[in-house]
């Protein structure tokens, strides 16, 4: 690995043009990712925001921690902002042409406003700037 090459973690940050590191728990992961943390931080900060929303589950449900898990995944899926259709994996939109032209959009406004909320706002609105 780079660490071995003699790379340290804020070396590789600053200079890979390949890597860069995890916000969480300074894991390097590839720099052609969008996220910002690792896998494991994913899935920690995801158990994290339904820590609650599982453990009733697993009351209600008898179910064991990994199965509530999967039942909370399950039912917690979104839709797709542009034409409603059930997506999963906290994705914004689907994958039809139509709203594939609505995410081309809302990644141009997100560039130039750096806020989730107001691009889809704008985007809503048909507020182009």
């Amino acid at each position: 690995m780079l660490i071995s090459e003699g790379w340290c973690v804020f070396c590789i940050d600053a200079y890979h043009p390949l890597l860069k590191k995890c916000e969480d728990c300074d894991r390097v992961i590839s720099r052609k990712s969008n996220k910002k943390v690792c896998v494991l931080c994913s899935r920690e900060r995801w158990l994290k925001r339904h820590a609650e929303e599982v453990e009733a589950v697993m009351i209600a449900m008898q179910l064991s921690v990994e199965d509530a898990i999967n039942e909370v995944k399950a039912n917690s899926a979104g839709t797709c902002f542009s034409c409603g259709v059930v997506v999963s994996n906290g994705a914004l939109f689907c994958t039809r042409p139509q709203c594939i032209l609505q995410k081309e959009l809302y990644r141009k406004i997100y560039r130039k406003v750096n806020s989730r909320r107001k691009a889809l706002q704008m985007l809503k609105q048909g507020e182009l700037k």
